[in-house]
């Protein structure tokens, strides 16, 4: 017993406070606020076949956080700014997992309301400073993508987004 105290307290001992493992929902609080803002889609893709200029063009979201573990999504046409085309909701998590090869990316999960009962669409996403991707698929099996790519009759769609300066910025 003596031996075991003793082994438990020199493998506390090795490692550093600073090495613990983050704390998951603090983690998932920052990536949340860096997610929170307006976005201008750059490019897109829908089964394998890129989104037309005018399409991107036209195309804006607004990231809302709307709890500790969700986010609002407003997506925009250009020709009406004032009024959402389309509004959801996502859940994210932003952990990512090397060893996990279903979990190489962070995941992202829209949530969409039919007769009552909530339906996911698994995709996954990666912000780099100012430029967001989201990959998901909507083929009715609910497979969450393993890469940021679409294929032919696939059902999956990627949105490359950057965000938008604020005023005065």
């Amino acid at each position: 017993m003596t031996w075991l105290l003793a082994a438990g307290l020199l493998v506390g001992l090795q490692q550093p406070p600073g090495d613990m493992p983050p704390d998951e929902e603090k983690v998932k609080e920052e990536e949340l606020k860096n997610l929170a803002g307006s976005w201008s889609l750059v490019s897109g893709e829908k089964n394998g076949e890129k989104l037309a200029e005018e399409q991107v063009k036209k195309f804006r979201l607004v990231i809302t956080i709307r709890d500790k573990d969700a986010l609002k999504i407003e997506a925009f046409d250009q020709a009406n700014p004032s009024k959402p085309v389309m509004q959801t909701n996502f859940r994210i998590d932003p952990a990512v997992k090397p060893h996990d090869p279903n979990h190489k990316h962070k995941w992202i999960d829209l949530l969409r309301y039919d007769g009552g009962s909530e339906l996911t669409m698994p995709g996954i996403y990666e912000l780099k400073g100012d430029t967001l991707t989201i990959c998901g698929c909507d083929d009715g099996r609910r497979l969450r993508p393993t890469a940021f790519a679409t294929k032919p009759d696939s059902g999956c769609s990627m949105l490359v987004l950057k965000r938008e300066k604020k005023a005065g910025s």
